[in-house]
């Protein structure tokens, strides 16, 4: 679980699984093809010379648009990459994401701008895997444009922190550690660079280690969820039941007096 070496070591929640990339693309094309073809009405047109004799109107009808390839290649010729050729093999099979118990707990703020916004602080953060860290540097910036994030020919605000270079556009911020993309907003890229820099990822952790360390390497999906959130799940359950005197309730708190 390599990304498990990137992620901030305060990830109460965990999340990675391994995708497919081709497969999803080709699954999404199959969809397109299979959808009904559209069709957009045509008014009648001269056909030859109309003045002249013989000349005439074709009829009034319908004509079929371009087809869901030729609508894709025109896309990528004007973002000047492939989406299967080029950007699919930078990536990598893992996907991830990591969550801290305070953010858990408010709701993530990845789509929330805050009122005060601070230099670094820990948050919801997405992890993905890079094949080729160059290449995916360089196609990035078309990527995000073509997917609407930012736009095309729009240069992004850099910054360097701890030898990395963070990228911000639009409220949406990325940069590259070690194999891996990392996207969140702003502050908290900037505290995942700090924890990476800082040897403070979730795989340094015990509980982590302790946690992982007996399965096997490969799997496609797996889920970790720090004691910390658990001691804190026990702890507001049996604030909530404080009081009840339903034997069902009392004898569920019982089955609570255990180390997560």
């Amino acid at each position: 679980n390599d990304a498990a070496e990137v992620a901030p070591a305060d990830g109460e929640i965990f999340v990675s699984g391994s995708l497919d990339w081709a497969q999803i693309f080709d699954s999404l094309m199959g969809t397109a093809k299979d959808a009904p073809a559209s069709t957009r009405p045509i008014s009648a047109r001269p056909r030859g010379d109309v003045l002249a004799e013989g000349g005439d109107y074709e009829e009034a009808g319908e004509e079929a648009t371009a087809s869901p390839e030729e609508r894709l290649a025109a896309i990528e010729k004007v973002f000047g990459f492939k989406i299967k050729e080029d950007l699919l093999p930078t990536l990598g099979s893992e996907v991830a994401i990591s969550v801290p118990l305070d953010e858990f707990l408010r709701g993530t703020r990845f789509n929330r701008k805050t009122e005060e916004e601070k230099e670094a602080a820990p948050g919801f953060v997405v992890l993905v895997a890079l094949n080729d860290t160059d290449k995916a540097r360089r196609l990035l910036p078309r990527a995000l444009a073509l997917f609407g994030v930012t736009q095309l020919g729009a240069a992004a605000a850099v910054e360097s922190r701890e030898g990395f270079e963070i990228h911000n556009a639009a409220g949406f911020s990325y940069a590259i550690l070690n194999n891996h993309l990392v996207a969140a907003r702003a502050e908290q890229v900037r505290d995942a660079v700090d924890s990476f820099a800082a040897r403070r990822t979730l795989a340094s952790t015990n509980g982590y280690r302790d946690a992982t360390a007996w399965q096997a390497r490969q799997r496609l999906v797996q889920a970790f969820v720090s004691d910390g959130l658990m001691r804190h799940s026990i702890e507001e359950s049996k604030r909530q039941a404080g009081g009840s005197e339903d034997p069902f309730v009392l004898g569920l708190l019982a089955q609570l007096e255990l180390p997560p």
